[in-house]
C-alpha cells in the first residue's frame, strides 16, 4: 500500500519561483512518466494533469505545455481512450500554430508540433480513418524534414505508405519510397555520432511501443538493439542514460540482478563523464528502488539517503527533489518495519508538502493519507485519527469545488486499507471521504462509492 510514495504528485504553490516550479513540473513528469510506466493510467493522468498546470504557469501556452500535452495523450491512448488522446493532440496542435503565426518555430516546437500531428494520425490509423490518416503523417513528414531528424522521419515515412499501401494506392507508396530513397543509408547522415543516438532513440521509441502493446519480446529486443548503438557512442552520459532506461525496463520485467547491475554500470559511466550532483541523483533513487525490490533494503536505505543528501545540498530544504528523496528512505525504511525511524522523516515531507501546496492538491491529501497509514502501523492510531480529523475540518474552509478530488482521494486510500484487510483504518478514510463530499457538487455517484465501502469496513469479520 505504500510502496506508490515516491510518486507523489507535486503542485508549485504560488510563491515559488520559475526555477522551482521548472523543478516541480520535472518531477511531476518523473511521477506520471513512473506511474505510466506501472501501467498505473489514472495516477500517471492525475499526475500529467498537475504537471500541465505547473507548465502553464512557468509560461502560459508554451512549449512545456504542448510537450506535456502529447505525453498525457500518449497514456490515453495506451488505456484506448482515443477521444481524450485526439482532444489533447489537437490542443497542442492550436497551441504551437498560434506560436507559428506569431513567428518562425526554432526546432524544440516543430518536433513538439510533430509529435502532436504524429500522434493524431496514429488515431486516425487504429479508427480506420485511413484518408484523414493519410494527411497526418504526410504533415508529419515534412516536419521531420525542417527539423533534421532522420530516424524520426523514417518511422513515419514507413507509416504514410502503410496507410497508402492499404488504401490501394501503390504508385503513390513507390514515389515515397523513391522520394526517401536515401533514409535508410546511415552514410548519408553526416554526424556519426549524431546518427547513435537517434538509432538508439528510434529502438527504445519502438520497445516503449511493445511494452504498451505488452509484447515483452519484442520490447526485450528493441531495447537491446538500442543499446547496441548507445554503447558505440562516444558520449558518455547519453551510454549511462541508455543503460539506465535498460534497467528500469528490466526491473519492471522482474529481473532483479541484470537490472541491479546495468544501473551501477550506468552510474559509474556518469561518473567517468563528469556528471552533476543533479544528474547523479535519479540514478541513486533508481538503484535504491532496485535494490529494495531485491531485497537488499541497508543498501538500498544507503543509495536513498545519499539522493536525499544530493537533493539537501543542490535543491534547498523545501525543494520537490528533497520530498523526493524523503520518501525514497521512508519506502526503504517501511519495507523493513523500522517506523520509528521513518516517522520524523515522513512527517518532515508532509511538512514540505502543506508549505509547497495547497490544502486540496493531491499531493498534500495523499501525504496526509499515508502518514496517518505510518502512524496506525506504528500502533499510533488515535494520532492517525487525529490526524486525519483535523484535515478534514481544514478542508471545510476550502472552496466547496475543490472537495470532490479529495473525497475520491480519501476513498481510493480506504479501499488500499480494505486490501490489507484492515478495516477500522479503512472506516476512518471512507468516513473522512463522505465528510469532504457533503460539500462537493454533484458528488452523489462518488458519495454511494464511499457509503458502500463504509458498510463493507464495518462489517464484521466472521470468526
Amino acid at each position: 500500500m505504500l510502496t506508490a510514495i515516491c510518486l507523489l504528485p507535486l503542485l508549485s504553490s504560488c510563491g515559488q519561483d520559475r526555477q522551482e516550479k521548472v523543478e516541480a513540473w520535472e518531477s511531476e513528469k518523473r511521477s506520471a512518466f513512473q506511474a505510466f510506466r506501472d501501467r498505473k493510467y489514472d495516477a500517471s493522468i492525475v499526475a500529467y494533469t498537475t504537471a500541465i498546470h505547473l507548465a502553464e504557469q512557468i509560461e502560459p501556452r508554451g512549449l512545456l505545455v504542448a510537450v506535456t500535452m502529447n505525453e498525457q495523450a500518449a497514456v490515453y491512448m495506451a488505456r484506448d481512450d482515443y477521444q481524450s488522446a485526439e482532444k489533447l493532440f489537437s490542443s497542442a496542435i492550436q497551441l504551437i500554430e498560434e506560436r507559428t503565426q506569431q513567428q518562425s518555430l526554432p526546432t524544440d516546437w516543430m518536433k513538439s508540433l510533430c509529435d502532436a500531428v504524429e500522434g493524431l494520425g496514429n488515431i486516425k490509423h487504429k479508427q480506420g480513418d485511413l484518408v484523414r490518416a493519410e494527411q497526418l503523417y504526410a504533415r508529419a513528414v515534412s516536419i521531420t524534414g525542417l527539423c533534421n531528424t532522420t530516424s524520426k522521419q523514417r518511422q513515419l515515412v514507413y507509416e504514410y505508405k502503410s496507410v497508402l499501401q492499404k488504401q490501394g494506392k501503390f504508385t503513390e507508396a513507390d514515389k515515397v519510397d523513391e522520394q526517401f530513397k536515401n533514409l535508410a543509408d546511415s552514410s548519408a547522415v553526416p554526424n556519426p555520432q549524431h546518427h547513435l543516438q537517434e538509432e538508439t532513440q528510434k529502438f527504445f521509441r519502438e520497445a516503449d511501443a511493445a511494452l504498451k502493446a505488452h509484447d515483452l519480446t519484442k520490447a526485450q529486443e528493441c531495447y537491446r538493439k538500442g543499446l547496441q548503438y548507445a554503447l558505440r557512442s562516444t558520449d558518455g552520459k547519453f551510454r549511462a542514460s541508455a543503460e539506465a532506461k535498460v534497467a528500469l525496463f528490466l526491473f519492471t520485467t522482474n529481473q532483479l540482478q541484470r537490472a541491479e547491475a546495468f544501473i551501477m554500470e550506468a552510474m559509474r559511466e556518469s561518473k567517468k563523464a563528469g556528471a552533476t550532483s543533479t544528474e547523479m541523483r535519479p540514478l541513486l533513487l533508481t538503484l535504491s528502488t532496485i535494490q529494495a525490490k531485491n531485497g537488499r533494503l541497508p543498501q538500498a536505505e544507503k543509495a536513498a539517503r545519499l539522493a536525499l543528501k544530493l537533493a539537501e545540498s543542490s535543491g534547498g530544504k523545501d525543494s520537490a527533489e528533497v520530498v523526493e528523496g524523503l520518501n525514497s528512505v521512508v519506502q526503504v525504511l517501511l519495507q523493513q518495519h523500522q517506523y520509528e525511524k521513518a516517522l520524523p522523516l515522513f512527517e518532515r515531507s508532509y511538512a514540505i508538502q502543506k508549505r509547497r501546496n495547497l490544502p486540496t492538491s493531491p499531493a498534500v491529501v495523499m501525504h496526509t493519507c499515508w502518514l496517518a497509514n505510518v502512524y496506525w502501523l506504528s500502533g499510533k492510531k488515535q494520532t492517525a485519527k487525529d490526524l486525519v480529523a483535523k484535515f478534514v475540518e481544514k478542508l471545510q474552509q476550502c472552496p466547496a469545488s475543490e472537495m470532490s478530488l479529495a473525497g475520491k482521494l480519501f476513498t481510493d486510500f480506504g479501499q488500499e486499507c480494505l486490501k490489507s484487510s484492515d478495516k477500522p483504518e479503512a472506516s476512518v478514510f471512507f468516513q473522512a471521504s463522505l465528510k469532504v463530499l457533503k460539500r462537493a457538487p454533484q458528488a452523489a455517484q462518488e458519495i454511494e462509492r464511499a457509503q458502500t465501502q463504509l458498510k463493507v469496513a464495518q462489517t464484521r469479520t466472521a470468526t
